[in-house]
Formats: structure tokens, C-alpha cells, sequence
């Protein structure tokens, strides 16, 4: 997930996004950005049509809502 919202919320590339996972101390970071750009591939258009909005809003990836 953070990989994905580094490299398409943040657009951040790949060089950055691969130094702030290891800063992170993800294990493996190249191997989730593979899964992020996979996601992509799979849901690219659904996830596509919502980033844009997210991005540009008082979206925070963090933040989790319980009604």
C-alpha cells in the first residue's frame, strides 16, 4: 500500500520511492513497488479515475474514518 501511494498519490518515481521504503525498513522494498505497479496494471483505470481527487484534496492515506 505505501509503495502505491508513494508512486501514484505522492508521484514520486521510482528512484524515491524505492529510498524512502528502505528508509521505511520495508523488507523488500523493489519487491512492493513490483506489487504497486502490478495493482496498477490490474485496476489502472478505477484507480486512476480516483488519485487525481485524492491527490488534490484534504485526502490523507493515514487517516482512517469509523462511523
Amino acid at each position: 500500500r505505501g509503495a502505491f501511494v508513494l508512486r501514484h498519490v505522492d508521484g514520486l518515481p521510482e528512484p524515491q520511492v524505492l529510498e524512502v521504503l528502505r528508509s521505511a525498513g520495508v523488507d523488500d522494498p523493489a519487491g512492493a513497488l513490483r506489487a504497486a505497479d502490478r495493482l496498477d496494471l490490474g485496476n489502472g483505470a478505477t484507480a486512476a479515475s480516483v488519485l487525481p481527487a485524492a491527490a488534490h484534496s484534504e485526502f490523507d492515506a493515514c487517516t482512517v474514518h469509523a462511523q
